[in-house]
């Protein structure tokens, strides 16, 4: 806020003001905000089965700049005096940069050759089991597991044949039995599963005003009020989510970005209650920011069932105001 309140009686010569801003200026009333929110978010998760990752940036601004000559609140009676013998410069300013960025990945790699769930053979506080994968069990590569899931389909079709084939009958029931647990067994491949999301919303709410109001009088020669907004506000959510399953199983990835921005706010240069005596009289209101959104997913999958879903949702929404007048005034305006 940069206010000469009402009441106030001042008189001002033609000199120029020491401030490189002014141009030259007699008075000179300047209120500028310029701000710099920078949100950065990300996470990344990797699993064998199950892999979730998801990050949320998040910017909330609110700013009144104003700056102006008589009464703030509209509420008071006209009172108070400016003789310049120069120019008069109102202006207020928002200008800066607001940005959100996140970023989330998911990764799984459920029963693929990498796996090691089974342990690290080459772990020395690992003692493996002594096996080939076959009759003598697993050592808990993937590779052995591999090569015992194998042997045991395999028997479980020779005992099965041998059954069909009636030339076993008194253990039928404990032939049965194998082949249920060998079946049960092939069927423990993982399936993976990937969900990554994303989001950024930026939330603006920017008020610029450059104002006189309630002044029983204003003498200068030239009058001018201006009011801008140079904002600069982005928004940049991405996802990625991949998985992998064994050959028999399903595998989906998903994944979904989401960049909102929601802007409002007034850009206003007015004259409400005063008597002018200028020479020339110039009000600008310029909203000049710019507003970007961009998301973006990406979902993969490996597996025999394999589904791979990805999403994204670029939302801006604008309600601003970008307004001068002229109200309640009397007096001359020569030029």
């Amino acid at each position: 806020l940069a206010q000469i309140e009402s009441g106030a009686a001042i008189e001002v010569g033609s000199g120029a003001v020491a401030d490189s801003d002014a141009g030259g200026d007699s008075v000179f009333i300047d209120a500028t905000d310029t701000s710099y929110l920078i949100t950065v978010a990300g996470g990344v998760t990797s699993s064998k089965s199950v892999g979730v990752g998801a990050s949320l940036g998040v910017n909330v601004s609110v700013r009144d700049t104003q700056a102006l000559l008589g009464d703030d609140t509209g509420e008071e009676p006209a009172a108070g005096t400016l003789d310049a013998g120069g120019d008069v410069l109102i202006s207020a300013r928002n200008d800066g940069f607001m940005g959100s960025f996140a970023v989330s990945g998911a990764f799984t790699s459920a029963g693929t050759s990498d796996d090691t769930t089974g342990g690290d053979t080459n772990d020395p506080g690992i003692t493996p089991h002594s096996g080939t994968g076959g009759t003598q069990g697993s050592d808990g590569s993937q590779q052995s597991d591999t090569d015992l899931l194998n042997w045991q389909k395999n028997m479980a079709d020779v005992l099965k044949e041998m059954k069909d084939s009636g030339k076993v009958t008194d253990n039928a029931k404990a032939v049965n039995d194998v082949v249920d647990e060998v079946n049960k067994t092939i069927t423990k491949a993982k399936s993976g599963y990937a969900i990554s999301g994303a989001m950024t919303v930026n939330f603006i709410h920017d008020d610029a005003r450059a104002y006189v109001r309630n002044i029983t009088k204003l003498t200068a020669d030239d009058l001018t009020l201006d009011a801008e907004d140079g904002t600069m506000v982005v928004s940049v959510a991405g996802s990625v989510a991949f998985a992998t399953a064994g050959e028999d199983k399903t595998a989906a990835g998903i994944a979904g970005g989401v960049g909102i921005n929601i802007v409002t706010g007034a850009t206003t240069a007015f004259i409400d209650g005063a008597e002018l005596q200028v020479n020339s009289l110039a009000m600008h209101a310029d909203r000049t920011s710019w507003i970007a959104s961009l998301s973006a997913g990406a979902g993969g999958a490996k597996g025999k069932k394999g589904y791979g879903i990805g999403g994204s949702l670029a939302f801006t929404h604008s309600q601003t105001t970008t307004e001068t007048a002229l109200r309640n005034a009397t007096g001359e305006v020569k030029g």
